[in-house]
C-alpha cells in the first residue's frame, strides 16, 4: 500500500505503471506491486527521479512501521534496492552534490582511489540522498493518510487489487 501511495502521488515516475497490488505472500515478499513499463517513455534520469524511485520503495517500509509500530524482513528487500539505487546515483550516474560530478566510481574493490575518505564521503552521500527519499515518501503517506486506510481496508477484503479496482477506488475518493 505504501509503495503505492508514493508511486501514485509521485510526478516522476511517470516511466511504469501499476498493474496490480497485493498483500498476498509470494517467495520472499509478504506483497507486491505489479509494474509495467510504460512503452516510449524515457525517465528524467536526473536526481529528483531517482529520489522519488527510492521513496516509492521505502514507503513500503513508512506504510508498514505506521500500522505495526516494527519492519519485517519483507522491508529488508526494499531498503537494500533503495540503498543499491542511491549508491548508484553517486557512484555509477555522477548525480552526487557534493562529489565530483564528471566522474564515475568503478568497481570500488580495485580502484585505487577508494580510500577510507573516498568511502566515507561516498556513504554520506548515499546517506543523504536516502534520508531525502524518506522524507518524501514520509510526507507522501502522512498527506495521504485517509487514502492508505481505505487502500489497506481494500487489501484486507481482497488481498489483491487490479489496475482497475485500484483506479476506481481512487476516483470513488475525488
Amino acid at each position: 500500500a505504501g509503495h503505492y501511495l508514493v508511486w501514485k502521488y509521485s510526478n516522476e515516475l511517470l516511466d511504469r505503471k501499476v498493474l496490480a497490488v497485493s498483500i498476498m505472500p509470494t517467495e520472499n515478499y509478504l506483497g507486491v506491486n505489479v509494474l509495467e513499463e510504460v512503452n516510449n517513455f524515457v525517465g528524467t534520469g536526473h536526481i529528483e527521479y531517482y529520489i522519488h524511485e527510492i521513496a516509492c520503495y521505502l514507503g513500503g517500509r513508512i506504510a508498514e512501521k505506521k500500522y505495526t509500530n516494527t519492519y519485517s524482513s519483507g522491508a529488508y528487500s526494499d531498503l537494500e534496492k533503495s540503498t543499491r539505487i542511491a549508491r548508484n546515483v553517486v557512484t555509477r550516474f555522477g548525480l552526487s552534490e557534493k562529489l565530483y560530478q564528471n566522474r564515475v566510481y568503478i568497481e570500488d574493490t580495485k580502484n585505487p582511489v577508494f580510500n577510507e575518505e573516498m568511502i566515507s564521503q561516498i556513504n554520506k552521500e548515499v546517506d543523504s540522498i536516502m534520508e531525502k527519499a524518506y522524507n518524501h515518501a514520509e510526507k507522501c503517506i502522512d498527506d495521504h493518510l485517509e487514502q492508505l486506510e481505505m487502500l489497506v481496508k481494500a487489501l484486507l477484503e481482497k488481498g489483491i487489487l487490479s489496475e482497475n479496482d485500484l483506479e476506481k477506488l481512487f476516483s470513488d475518493k475525488k
